[in-house]
């Protein structure tokens, strides 16, 4: 059976992955809606869209994050 502090740790983990789920979707929602309105404004002009590149930036930014959340999070060991 599961003890107080690992039920938190697992919570916490949840509850901090979902915000981390809403606040990429938000801000891949504003910035659709951000290029949408810059096509409508600059129909003549190219547009430029994230690169694999700034992708993967994103992503390792995003892990690194947790885990530096995870490690605030974690229980202090003696």
């Amino acid at each position: 059976m599961m003890n107080k502090s690992q039920i938190r740790i697992i919570s916490t983990s949840t509850a901090l992955g979902a915000l981390m789920g809403f606040l990429i979707g938000l801000v891949i929602t504003q910035g659709k809606k951000e290029q949408l309105r810059f096509i409508e404004v600059n129909q003549d002009q190219e547009i430029l869209s994230p690169n694999l590149r700034e992708w993967i930036g994103l992503t390792v930014a995003a892990v690194t994050l947790l885990r530096q959340l995870a490690n605030i999070v974690a229980p202090k060991s003696n």
